[in-house]
Formats: C-alpha cells, sequence, structure tokens
C-alpha cells in the first residue's frame, strides 16, 4: 500500500508520497478532496522502525555481573550510584544512565523537578505582590496601598529566592520575574519616601 500524508490544507484528504525506501526523494500530488497540490520529501528514515532495545546477555565466568542481576552482563555504571548494571536495568534519564532504584530515589527522595506534574509559579506570585493593589478602588485601595508597601519587599525576596525555580511545565522567560523585580524596588522607594516625609512632617510640626 503506498505511503501518504494528510493534505496540510484540508486536513482530511490523503496525498500519495514517494517511497521512502528509494531513497530521498521529492514528489508532488493532489488532494483527491481539496485539489490542492502539495509537495512532498520523503527519507529513509520515515520507513525504518524503532531500533530495538539491547538485550542483556549471561555472564561468563571472570567477567563483571549485574549489581542488580548477577545472572546478567554488565555493560555499564549508573550514574547515580556507580553500580555495574547490564541494559535490561539501565534507564535513560536525559543525558544519564540510572539504575531503576537511582530513578525511583530520584523521584521519591530528591523530588527531581523532572518529575513534577505541577509547579507553583513563583513568578505570578510574586508580581501579584506588587501589582494587585493597581485594580483596586475606594476604601479597600488605601488598604491595598499600605499593604503594598510590603509586597514590595516580599516581591524582592521572592524574585531572588526563585529566580531559577521552574516556570511551569511549559518552560517561559523570565519576563514576569523582571517586571516584578522592578516594580518591588518601586515600591520600596515609595514606602522610603512616604516613611520619610512623615519622619519630617512630625519633625516639622514640633519646631514649629
Amino acid at each position: 500500500m503506498p505511503a501518504t500524508i494528510r493534505c496540510p490544507k484540508c486536513q482530511t484528504g490523503e496525498v500519495p508520497a514517494p517511497d521512502p525506501f528509494a531513497g530521498p526523494g521529492t514528489g508532488r500530488g493532489h488532494c483527491p478532496l481539496c485539489r490542492r497540490e502539495a509537495e512532498v520529501f520523503a527519507f529513509p528514515a520515515l520507513a525504518s522502525g524503532p531500533e530495538p532495545a539491547a538485550k542483556a546477555r549471561p555472564a561468563r565466568e571472570g567477567e563483571s555481573a549485574c549489581f542488580h542481576c548477577p545472572e546478567k552482563a554488565a555493560e555499564s555504571a549508573c550514574d547515580g550510584c556507580g553500580a555495574l548494571i547490564c541494559p535490561d536495568c539501565a534507564s535513560r534519564w536525559g543525558a544519564e544512565s540510572l539504575c531503576l532504584s537511582c530513578l525511583h530515589r530520584r523521584r521519591e527522595d530528591k523530588g527531581d523537578p523532572a518529575f513534577a506534574r505541577r509547579y507553583i509559579l513563583w513568578d505570578g506570585v510574586a508580581l501579584a505582590c506588587v501589582t494587585y493593589p493597581i485594580f483596586l478602588t475606594g476604601v479597600v485601595a488605601y488598604c491595598a496601598w499600605f499593604l503594598g508597601f510590603f509586597g514590595g519587599p516580599a516581591a524582592l525576596y521572592l524574585a531572588i529566592r526563585h529566580w531559577k525555580a521552574p516556570r511551569g511545565l511549559v518552560p517561559r522567560g523570565p519576563g514576569r520575574m523582571l517586571v516584578a523585580a522592578a516594580l518591588s524596588v518601586v515600591w520600596i522607594a515609595a514606602a522610603l519616601g512616604l516613611v520619610g516625609f512623615i519622619v519630617y512632617a512630625i519633625w516639622f510640626q514640633t519646631r514649629s
């Protein structure tokens, strides 16, 4: 059966593709539904299946054996604990090769961020500390502005403390944290200015 791809325009019709087993090539076809012409590039890798996983072999006499499976030959060392392990006990985790015990330990004991299902968005928390007074009105606004003097230092602390913290399952830039840090400096400056003004007013009243 010839290979086909879904039409990029109507997303319904099937456009014939070149035979990838014949080598890299380019073909043109028409969608039978919308009649749009599509150009398809085919490479042999598209027709190849996944590489078969390496299988452990029995350990010979005098050969290093797997730490977890003594009857199997060790072919690598765990990057976590250094134990000799066979292919059946090795697990690729990023750029590391870990045994199942180290993989379990990272998930349960050390709380590897790569296993996290949800994160606290500290950049959003820091930004909320310095922006919520802007959206309040009336008497509540006066209280919010007063509490904002505490939100400024809190936002600056969160920006410094959690600068390298993961920013969600979908990584995003440091823009929110930078804005929160900048606004926190403004809040702190405003708080110091207000305190200085109050101290000066009291001092001026006592002088007069």
